[in-house]
C-alpha cells in the first residue's frame, strides 16, 4: 500500500503527490525500549515494509492548507436501510475495542482532561474510557438505555438519536470537556452536531473525538470506509474546521503495541497487535 494524495482532476487527468505526507516536514522520533525477553524458540521473525509505517501519518492534515473534498459522491449515505433506533433496541453490553486499546484511550483522557470537570460523553454506551480517580461528573447520551446504565461512571443518562436531532438539550456553556468515543464514524449530520457541542463547550474546553478500524458494517457513513486510518482524522478535523470556531485542532495516533491477553477477546488468538487508536481534538 502507498498512500498518496490526489491535487486535482482536469480533463480526465488526475494530478497526483507520490512524496511522503511528511516531505518537507521535520519530525522528532523518540525510541523507547519496553521489555527485552529471550526468545522461546527460533521461529523465524516479521519484518514491516518501513514505507507502510511511514505513509500513514500526515494524511490528516490538509494539502498546502486546502481543504481536503470528502464531502461529495453521497459521502453521508449508508448502506443498511433500518433505522437506528432498530439497530440500537437490543443492547450490546461489550467492548469496542481490545484491552490495550482501551487503556490507551483512558491515558490519553487523563493527561487532556483535569480532575473535578464535567463531561459530556456523547454517543456513549458501556464504557466512557474516562479515568475514574479523577472525580469527573459525566453525563452519557447515547442510543440504548440498557448500555447506559452498565456505564458506571455516568451520572446522568440521556437517549437521544443524534442522527435525527442534532440539537442538544443542554444550555450554553454546560460542560468542561465533551467527549465521543467509537462512535464519529456513525454520525449522518457531523457539521451540525460539532457546532453544536461547541455551544456547550465552557470557553477553554476540549472535545475529544477517539476512534479505531472496528465499526458496525454497514452503520457507518459511506465515505469513512474507502479512506485510510489517517484520512479519517484528516475527516474528523474537516468536521472540526467545519464550525469555524474551534482553535488549536490536533491529532493523537497510538498503534502497533502487541495485543494483551483478554479472555473475553474473541481476536486473542488471531491478531497480533493490538486495535489502532486514533484522536482528534480542538478547543473552544
Amino acid at each position: 500500500m502507498h498512500p498518496f494524495r490526489c491535487i486535482d482532476i482536469e480533463n480526465n487527468n488526475i494530478f497526483c503527490d507520490l512524496n511522503s505526507p511528511l516531505n518537507g516536514k521535520f519530525p522528532e522520533i523518540e525510541v523507547k525500549i519496553e521489555d527485552i525477553t529471550k526468545k522461546e524458540r527460533d521461529s523465524g521473525a516479521s519484518c514491516r515494509h518501513f514505507l507502510e509505517e511511514i505513509t500513514g501519518p500526515g494524511m490528516q492534515a490538509r494539502y498546502n492548507n486546502r481543504p481536503t473534498d470528502f464531502f461529495t459522491h453521497s459521502a453521508f449515505s449508508k448502506s443498511l436501510t433500518e433505522t437506528d433506533e432498530e439497530f440500537y433496541k437490543k443492547p450490546r453490553i461489550t467492548a469496542h475495542t481490545d484491552l490495550l486499546c482501551r487503556k490507551n484511550i483512558e491515558s490519553v483522557y487523563s493527561k487532556l482532561i483535569l480532575p473535578g470537570k464535567n463531561v459530556l460523553d456523547l454517543m456513549s454506551s458501556t464504557y466512557s474510557h474516562l479515568p475514574m480517580d479523577k472525580d469527573l461528573t459525566v453525563t452519557g447520551l447515547g442510543m440504548n438505555i440498557e448500555e447506559l446504565k452498565e456505564n458506571k461512571i455516568l451520572s446522568k443518562r440521556i437517549v437521544q438519536n443524534l442522527n435525527t436531532n442534532t440539537v442538544l438539550p443542554f444550555d450554553d456553556n454546560s460542560f468542561d470537556y465533551a467527549v465521543c468515543s467509537m462512535s464519529v464514524e456513525y454520525l449522518s449530520n457531523p457539521f451540525e452536531v460539532f457546532k453544536d457541542v461547541y455551544r456547550i463547550l465552557r470557553p477553554g474546553g476540549l472535545f475529544i473525538v477517539s476512534f479505531s478500524n472496528r465499526w458496525f458494517p454497514g452503520k457507518e457513513i459511506k465515505i469513512w470506509n474507502e479512506l485510510h486510518d489517517f484520512e479519517k482524522m484528516g475527516l474528523v478535523l474537516e468536521y472540526f474546521y467545519n464550525t469555524k470556531k474551534f482553535k488549536n485542532c490536533g491529532t493523537i495516533s497510538m498503534r502497533g503495541f502487541p495485543r494483551l491477553y483478554d479472555k473475553n477477546d474473541r481476536y486473542k488468538d488471531s491478531l497480533w497487535f493490538s486495535d489502532p487508536l486514533f484522536i482528534v481534538y480542538g478547543e473552544k
